[in-house]
């Protein structure tokens, strides 16, 4: 038992090699991700060298506020934009590295049958559940990890350059840039969202990898053209008035959850918009803060959205694998 356990988790890790090495220039976007954290630091950089290192700006503060009260107003300042500017990197970095995944799950399975490779694969002693558990790993867990550390290094990288180039001015904020927690705490707290963005994300992963599985031609219109035109259609019929009622806002957070819930922070509008005014009472921290996207989070745990659409999930993935076992070249 143990031979053929250990000969399973060997062939896995080998599928999983084999997928980064057909794929690494889809999920090695590292040098583009970097380009970007480079152009939002020297954007970075000229703000605040004309804001808070310009003389005039500087000697106005000085003569309003007083000396003392200027230098811990600069302070703050300068934290506060750089730790927006720091997580606005790592959201847009995660967001293109979930529409890559899309992209990928689209032809994860299709693909290998257009170009017959599905009858070399199925030749090798390896079996179709293994195959599409390792076209998984990609999207839910290696891809998002991967775009957090290459984000957290470019927003570091930026906030050092801004750091140093405080010093050639009289105002010093090496200190107020690099000493700041916040820096070192996003990172972290999008890390603890991670094991709940994998379960969220499922059944739409899953219905990626079934479509993919049974399409004969175009992925993308059927997995995303054919559930807004079935969700608009069943919509109309039930409700020709076009009335926001209960069930057409049930319609519409099934069409999120099979079509965007990859994407991070899509758990956010599952929520009520009453409830997310007490996550965020003076909408200072922002609709996907880590606060409000872990306060989201805990409420789609306790109404089940949560599991019911994991269950959902593992079920396509269920017949995308049925599916591959009996699927053959597409001609």
């Amino acid at each position: 038992m143990n031979v053929i356990k250990h000969s399973q988790w060997k062939s896995f890790t080998w599928l999983v090699k084999r997928e980064y090495w057909q794929n690494r220039g889809l999920f090695l976007w590292a040098p583009i991700l970097i380009a970007i954290g480079f152009f939002c630091m020297f954007l970075f950089v000229e703000f605040v060298g004309k804001e808070v290192m310009n003389p005039d700006h500087r000697a106005w503060m000085q003569r309003e506020f007083g000396m003392s009260e200027a230098s811990q107003m600069m302070v703050r300042s300068t934290r506060i934009v750089v730790t927006d500017m720091s997580r606005f990197i790592l959201q847009a970095s995660l967001f293109i590295s979930a529409l890559f995944s899309s992209y990928y799950l689209f032809g994860s399975l299709s693909n290998e049958r257009k170009d017959r490779s599905i009858l070399f694969w199925k030749s090798m002693p390896v079996s179709d559940t293994l195959e599409v558990l390792s076209k998984l790993v990609f999207p839910l867990l290696i891809s998002p990890l991967l775009t957090l550390v290459v984000a957290t290094l470019g927003y570091l990288l930026a906030a050092l350059l801004v750091a140093t180039a405080t010093l050639a001015s009289s105002q010093d904020l090496f200190a107020a840039v690099l000493y700041n927690e916040s820096l070192y705490r996003l990172p972290l707290q999008y890390l603890t969202l991670l094991p709940f963005y994998m379960a969220w994300s499922l059944p739409c992963v899953g219905w990626f990898l079934l479509v993919s599985a049974w399409s004969k031609s175009r992925v993308f219109p059927w997995a995303i053209g054919m559930p807004m035109i079935l969700s608009l259609f069943i919509g109309f019929a039930i409700h020709p008035n076009g009335a926001n009622t209960a069930g057409m806002k049930f319609i519409t957070r099934v069409l999120l959850r099979i079509t965007s819930a990859n994407l991070p922070g899509s758990w956010v509008v599952q929520v009520p918009p009453d409830l997310l005014q007490k996550f965020d009472p003076k909408l200072e921290l922002g609709l996907f803060s880590p606060h409000v996207l872990t306060e989201s989070a805990w409420y789609c745990v306790h109404d089940f959205s949560l599991l019911f659409g994991a269950m959902a999930g593992i079920i396509m993935i269920i017949l995308a694998i049925r599916r591959r076992r009996y699927s053959d070249v597409l001609a």
